[in-house]
């Protein structure tokens, strides 16, 4: 099965489409089992990758992906802000049959956020900018992001959507004109 192509097909169509969101330590292989058997979803989004210098895809979140047991398409969530390291962990979970790549900008867990990852990174618009253009560069599938709209206030959002739609020009979410 195709699923980067599922998940396009997804995209193009008017229907609503229902996602499993994540949630860290809930919604595992054990939890996709159980919601196949009551229907499921059409898209599911893994937990989190956590992601840094040293690290290593998970393999409890990577089984997943690798034994999804749903039948429908996989995006792979990654939560971080090493830019190199990001880069690496999506050109690895590219490799997988996953019909895109996710980063979390919307974890507000504070000790996600702590350590500027999730929604935390949302108080250095640089920095997502920054890692937003060296992902689009590096990902060759589909790209998402999950976000808030801001950390303290969503004074931010202005600049973080702006970035956004340099980085994804044909979003239909950004204006076609400057100004």
């Amino acid at each position: 099965m195709d699923y980067r192509k599922e998940f396009a097909a997804m995209l193009d169509r008017t229907a609503p489409m229902l996602a499993l969101a994540p949630m860290q330590d809930v919604t595992d292989l054990p939890f996709w089992v159980l919601m196949t058997r009551f229907g499921g979803a059409d898209i599911y989004f893994t937990e989190y990758f956590r992601v840094y210098a040293t690290s290593v895809l998970e393999r409890n979140i990577l089984k997943s992906i690798t034994e999804n047991p749903t039948g429908r398409p996989v995006i792979a969530q990654m939560i971080g802000n090493d830019v190199p390291s990001l880069v690496r962990t999506a050109r690895e979970l590219q490799q997988y049959p996953v019909a895109a790549i996710d980063l979390n900008l919307g974890c507000p867990a504070p000790v996600v956020y702590r350590k500027c990852a999730g929604g935390g990174l949302l108080r250095e618009p640089d920095g997502v900018d920054a890692i937003l253009g060296a992902l689009r560069d590096s990902i060759q599938i589909s790209f998402t992001v999950k976000t808030r709209i801001g950390f303290d206030s969503p004074d931010v959002f202005r600049k973080i959507i702006a970035d956004f739609c340099q980085t994804f020009p044909r979003s239909p979410d950004c204006p076609r004109t400057n100004g």
